[in-house]
């Protein structure tokens, strides 16, 4: 049987390399699972290794050509011991191969690098002159200052973007014909929908109703257990489906916790009238929930909390507490949350955090010019008048990162 001739139809060096690197990393598959898995650079090395090795083996009996290439198919490209690459990944991986037109937007042959995901992974973005790049979407970081500008016709400034990395432009479609949205588009899209349609009506928290979106929700839940509370302080009931949720994360962390939920009608009592009211005709009140009946970690207050007297039955959970977190989630009207915010802000211990809801509502007036039930301005505008005359406190956007959120902006910290 005559060998294969490289160059002549047959087996080429660069495809003998690739069968054994892919073999190798086979091999090695059971090794990294069975371990703890290095960072991207280091277990991407440890195997790149292993392909050398038998690269050199192998070498002597094929011909030798220019330059050999460096194992194309190993868990990712790497130079050294770093975890970038600036070479375009082979086809079918899960980043992108540039093609010359779209390296020719960005300048001729742009220094594009990898960036990696969390660990676990070898999915990443491409990055050239501070502009990131995926399959199918584009990010310029300078173009969120351009949309987050007041609009034009915008007077009072709230009809501005409050998403992160809201002009990030994702394809949607190749054919018939191409086309791009932004997330800004995207999320405040949902989020009409989700308000004119009364979305947050239909969910329930433990058979509670719970008017939160689920991406907030996981956020939230991810804020207190960062941050651990042991009294959270709640401006605004309803049915009591937050203070059931918030309930359900402390008891994981702290059994002993409190939690104080106020507001200026009964819990049996639900703000929402007409047919809405029946989109959970399955749920429960809060106050007959087990959470609430079978422990006294959850005290409920009826009363408005800019009374001195609502605000001195308030004061003795707060005096027995170490981390005090806070939630507005009342009328969501300005200036009403801002008067809220300057009487509850006081409560909130350095390094934990006052959480504003809905500061989406401000968009709704100025982008839709429509007044929801009267509203002219909202928590937006109250929070950016408190963090103005308050220099201790910050907006805080790490958990912002589901990129959509009814509560932009509205996680303020407090820093000392």
């Amino acid at each position: 049987m005559m060998r294969p001739q490289v160059g002549s139809g047959g087996m080429s060096t660069q495809r003998i390399i690739t069968i054994v690197c892919g073999v190798s990393m086979l091999m090695n598959v059971g090794l990294v699972l069975n371990s703890s898995i290095p960072p991207v650079g280091g277990g991407c090395v440890s195997l790149l290794s292993q392909c050398e090795n038998n690269f050199k083996a192998l070498k002597a009996s094929t011909p030798k050509r220019a330059d050999p290439a460096p194992c194309p198919e190993c868990v990712c490209n790497c130079k050294g011991s770093t975890s970038e690459s600036n070479t375009d990944q082979t086809e079918g991986s899960d980043q992108i191969t540039l093609q010359d037109d779209e390296k020719q937007t960005l300048g001729k042959d742009p220094p594009w690098v990898w960036i990696p995901g969390r660990e676990r992974t070898n999915f990443g973005v491409w990055k050239a002159n501070g502009i990131y790049k995926t399959d199918n979407t584009f990010y310029d970081p300078e173009e969120d200052a351009r949309l987050q500008k007041a609009h034009p016709t915008d007077k009072n400034g709230y009809a501005r973007s409050p998403v992160p990395m809201g002009s990030a432009r994702i394809r949607v479609s190749h054919s018939p014909k191409e086309k791009w949205i932004t997330l800004d588009e995207f999320a405040f899209a949902h989020d009409v929908f989700f308000e004119e349609w009364q979305r947050f009506s239909f969910g329930n928290w433990l058979g509670v109703k719970c008017q939160q979106d689920p991406m907030d929700a996981f956020a939230i839940q991810d804020m207190l257990w960062r941050v651990k509370p042991d009294l959270i302080i709640e401006v605004g009931t309803n049915n009591g489906g937050g203070a059931i949720f918030y309930a359900s994360i402390m008891n994981n962390y702290n059994k002993d916790g409190k939690i104080v939920t106020l507001d200026v009608k009964p819990v049996n009592q639900n703000w929402m009238t007409g047919k809405n009211k029946d989109n959970c005709k399955e749920c429960i009140t809060g106050d007959v929930h087990p959470l609430w009946t079978g422990s006294d970690m959850i005290n409920f207050i009826k009363g408005d909390i800019t009374r001195k007297d609502i605000q001195a039955e308030v004061e003795k959970f707060v005096n027995k507490a170490k981390t005090v977190l806070v939630v507005e989630d009342a009328s969501h009207r300005y200036p009403e949350t801002l008067t809220r915010m300057n009487v509850i802000y006081k409560y909130v211990t350095p390094g934990s955090y006052m959480l504003v809801q809905d500061t989406k509502m401000d968009r709704f007036v100025s982008r839709l010019r429509k007044k929801y039930g009267g509203l002219k301005f909202g928590p937006m505008r109250s929070v950016d008048e408190f963090i103005r005359a308050n220099k201790d406190w910050e907006i805080d956007r790490t958990f912002e990162y589901y990129i959509y959120s009814q509560h932009h902006r509205g996680f303020l910290k407090r820093l000392k």
